[in-house]
């Protein structure tokens, strides 16, 4: 009988046992997650109780590195899909003008992915926003105005110069010191001229020319040494380098990218790269329209503060570009460490004034 009383009393304290260790865990496991390297995933985990699509459109102002942005903000969409189950974010690529055409058609996104060239343009849409990560300050300020927040930088690319040694007069010295000495004039028999400029940089998609003049010199225009054309896009620049029409590229990390493939083929050899640390306006943005309801604005809040914390923003190093996070480095070697290592002292103009 008491062998019996006993096994009772033994099983009882086993399963009062058992529930206190599931109560442990359960209590003890989140806390432990959260004090650790997933504390950024866990603050943006849950959406202000929002559930369906949030409509993103991108429109691309400047190229990416190795792959395009909407790549990026699309994996990043799906990883805050999962940790917010009934969002979604639909990332939709546009061109400036499909975008001004949608606009003016009475369409409008929930946020809208943008550069310095289209800021002005959408300016009124936008509504102000919080941000809760650790931003570099030139980017914040440079997306502020006098009521405060417009749009949180993302991503950031850069301005660089690039030649091979053997286009280049002087190798001891910086590509910046050559760029108006490099050029050269061939006569023709036909009796025409056959210019090879100096530097070339296409302004359609960049403002290349001021990261030129915020960099080195005040602009000095010549004909046999810079070739700058409103009407040249940064990618017609880089086809005219490489074609030897001109012997410096003022180019962006995208060229990089392009100038490294070649070479990798045997296409182009001994290239030298110079990446500017003054100036860039190379930063794209997300806002949020002001026209939609509070819920959304709460759910479209949460996505970017979600996109800017450090655990996304270590995503832009596999396509390409530099992270918004002022702390946060993401190369160890090569072009792309010395690009990133500069942009620390960037300066970004404001995109509103």
């Amino acid at each position: 009988m008491k062998r019996l009383e006993f096994a009772r009393v033994r099983s009882v304290l086993i399963k009062l046992l058992a529930s206190i260790f599931v109560c442990l865990v359960a209590v003890l496991v989140p806390t432990a997650i959260i004090s650790g390297k997933n504390v950024l995933a866990e603050k943006f985990r849950h959406v202000a109780s929002y559930q369906g699509i949030l409509e993103l459109w991108n429109i691309d102002t400047f190229e990416g590195g190795t792959a395009s942005k909407k790549s990026f903000l699309t994996g990043r969409a799906i990883e805050f899909q999962k940790q917010n189950k009934g969002t979604l974010v639909m990332v939709k690529n546009m061109t400036a003008d499909e975008c001004l055409l949608a606009l003016g058609q009475g369409q409008k996104p929930d946020m809208f992915s943008f550069g310095h060239a289209f800021a002005g343009k959408i300016k009124e849409c936008l509504s102000l926003i919080e941000c809760e990560s650790e931003i570099d300050e030139t980017v914040l300020k440079s997306a502020t105005t006098n009521n405060g927040l417009l749009a949180v930088g993302y991503a950031r690319s850069a301005y660089l110069l690039a030649s091979e040694q053997n286009r280049l007069a002087d190798l001891s010295q910086k590509i910046s010191n050559q760029a108006f000495v490099c050029g050269k004039v061939k006569q023709l028999k036909n009796g025409k001229k056959q210019v090879t400029y100096s530097l070339v940089c296409g302004l359609a998609s960049t403002n290349s020319q001021r990261a030129f003049e915020e960099n080195f010199y005040p602009f000095v225009a010549g004909e046999t040494t810079i070739n700058y054309d409103a009407q040249k896009t940064s990618y017609q620049a880089y086809c005219d380098f490489v074609e030897g029409k001109a012997n410096i590229l003022l180019g962006t990390i995208r060229d990089l990218v392009r100038i490294k493939n070649r070479e990798s083929q045997g296409k182009l050899s001994d290239v030298v790269f110079e990446p500017f640390g003054g100036y860039t306006d190379l930063v794209q943005y997300l806002g949020i329209c002001k026209d939609i309801s509070a819920e959304k604005q709460a759910a479209c809040k949460t996505f970017i503060n979600f996109l800017v914390c450090r655990e996304s923003q270590s995503k832009l190093a596999e396509i390409g570009l530099l992270s918004v996070c002022e702390t946060l480095n993401l190369y160890e070697e090569g072009v792309l460490f010395e690009v990133e290592k500069n942009s620390k002292n960037y300066y970004v103009p404001n995109m509103f004034e």
